[in-house]
This record gives structure tokens, sequence and C-alpha cells, in this order.
């Protein structure tokens, strides 16, 4: 009996289809969420900026609280009962085939999932190189995939970091962009993103974009002399329209006819943000701290950035709101 890991049900469709998964073989989702989410911090403006230890301890609610491997049955693909706690120490699997995105995010998902159950010293712990998911790339990926080496490992290490900058960014904006946005007679709808933040500065110079146009700016942000050569985007292709959405459903921009433009309310907001806070070269900062031989100094480079942004932020937004 082995054990599948993938991140969505599609996906196993697939894979079932051309007779990878046998009968006894049981499969988890991470649904490319991973197994825990974290909390905002409870804090107030005496803690800003606010860099303190991220703490991953609730349970996604895709996975009830416990994750249960799922079969495939007469009836189609069922959940199984393990009775409320995760009791996996009589399933005797053979292989544990990781089948997910190859990307930090995807691999991360699986490892939590592996760790909890208690798997991280199986010794056949292996991974497909998912690079499409057509019938071709999945059977390519399955009959060449490989143990988990260090490599893969460091995806974790790099993840961590991606999660605790992010988690710094949300503790932060919950307050600071979110005193800016009352201040423009916005209701906020939880924490401001650094790409919402990012998004919303490109409107600085422009009074309107089109909606393909800023969405491509966010796949291919303008590669700065310096950082020629990186990859770095502003999200993910899941998350580049709803970046937009966001920002369109708190009223900060409107889209109509695939033109975008601010509000008068997201005019206002952008007024109280320091003409530092627009960063153009962010996604390629967090790119490069993240592929750096040591990332301890890179969480260093991250605490100190957050330090930095978020004081003059709510320094600068104050002065403004106090001369107005």
């Amino acid at each position: 009996m082995n054990l599948f890991i993938m991140e969505k049900i599609s996906q196993y469709r697939q894979v079932q289809e051309l007779g990878f998964i046998q009968s006894e073989d049981e499969v988890l989702f991470t649904q490319s969420l991973g197994l825990y989410y974290s909390k905002t911090p409870d804090i107030g403006f005496s803690e800003v900026p606010f860099t303190g230890e991220m703490r991953e301890v609730d349970y996604h609610k895709h996975l009830l609280k416990y994750p249960a491997p799922y079969k495939e049955s007469g009836e189609g693909l069922i959940r199984g009962d393990l009775g409320g706690e995760m009791r996996f120490e009589d399933r005797d699997y053979a292989e544990i085939i990781v089948m997910v995105d190859m990307d930090r995010k995807g691999f991360y998902g699986a490892y939590q999932i592996i760790e909890k159950l208690g798997y991280l010293s199986h010794p056949n712990i292996t991974f497909c190189k998912m690079v499409a998911y057509d019938a071709k790339s999945l059977t390519k990926a399955f009959n060449g995939r490989s143990l988990i080496d260090e490599n893969l490992n460091r995806w974790v290490d790099e993840q961590r970091l991606k999660r605790t900058f992010e988690y710094w960014w949300r503790a932060n904006s919950h307050l600071v962009f979110g005193e800016a946005l009352k201040w423009a007679d916005i209701k906020p709808d939880g924490a401001i993103s650094k790409y919402q933040v990012y998004t919303l500065c490109l409107f600085r110079d422009v009074k309107t974009l089109s909606q393909d146009k800023l969405l491509k700016m966010l796949e291919k942000p303008k590669v700065l002399k310096k950082y020629t050569g990186s990859k770095a985007s502003a999200g993910s292709s899941s998350s580049y329209y709803s970046i937009v959405e966001g920002l369109m459903t708190v009223g900060l921009i409107s889209c109509e006819n695939g033109v975008c433009r601010l509000s008068e309310k997201g005019s206002l907001f952008i007024g109280m943000l320091h003409p530092r806070t627009y960063d153009a070269e962010l996604p390629f900062r967090i790119e490069k701290w993240l592929s750096a031989a040591d990332l301890d100094e890179s969480r260093g480079k991250m605490k100190r950035y957050i330090n930095q942004f978020f004081g003059r932020q709510l320094r600068y937004q104050r002065k403004v709101k106090k001369d107005a």
C-alpha cells in the first residue's frame, strides 16, 4: 500500500486514470494550502513594527482538523475515518509519493503533512517532478520520481521564511494600513496584502490601466537592472486576479469595461502612503532573500525591512492626517 500526497482532487483523477494508483493505495490532499495557517496576532500600535515569532497552530478547515486518507471505492473517491485523531501507526506504507506542483508552496504543504504523520524518517518518500498535467508529462514524472533530497528540504526552509515575512506584514498591515483605510472612509476587509499595496501604487502616475495590462504588470513586474535575470512576480498565477478583485471589493479601485482606475477613496488612501511605500523592487527583494545561501541572514534583512517600512509609514500617515 502506498500513500499519495497531492494538491487537488482534479489532479488525482488524471493520475488515477493512468493506472498509477492501486485500489489499496490511499491519498491525502493539501488543497495547495498545507496543514496549518497562522492567525493575525492581537497586537496594539505600541508594538508596531511587529516582528515576533510566527505561530502556526490552527488547522485549515478543508482538513477538518485532522487529515484522513481518501480511497477509491465503487462509489468513487471517499474519505476515510480515523476516529478524529490521525492514527496512522498501523499503516505500513511501502512508499509515500509526493505529487504536487514544483514550487516551495506545493512541497511545503506536503512536508507539513508528512511531518505531522510522523513519517519524516520513512525510507521511501519520493517526489515526482510535475511540470504539467497531461498524460505524457504525468507518466514521465511518475516513472522518474526520486527520493527526497536536500534541494527539496531547502524549499521547506525557504517557504517557512516566506510565510514568516507574510505573517509580519499581515500583523503590521492590519493596524497601520487599517488606520489609513478608515481615514479614507473605507471599511477594512482584513489586512491589505503587500501586493495589493504594490498594485495600488501602480496608479500613482497614471489615471487608468487596462485590466489585462494590470494583471500582466503583476505577472511580469518591470525588472530593474540589478535584478536582471530574476523571474520574480507580484503574486502567483492563482492570485493575480484575486489581488485586483480584493481592491475592487473594498472600493479602492474600480474596473469597468476592462479599464481600471483608482476610486476617489483610493486616491485619498494613496495620498497617505509614504513615497517609499511603493517598493518596485519588492517582488525581486523577496526572491533574492529566499534564494540566498544564508537564510538566517535573509531573515535579519526581512526583519529590518518590516521595521523600516511600517515604522516610516505609520509616522508619515499620522503627519498627513495631522496636517490635513
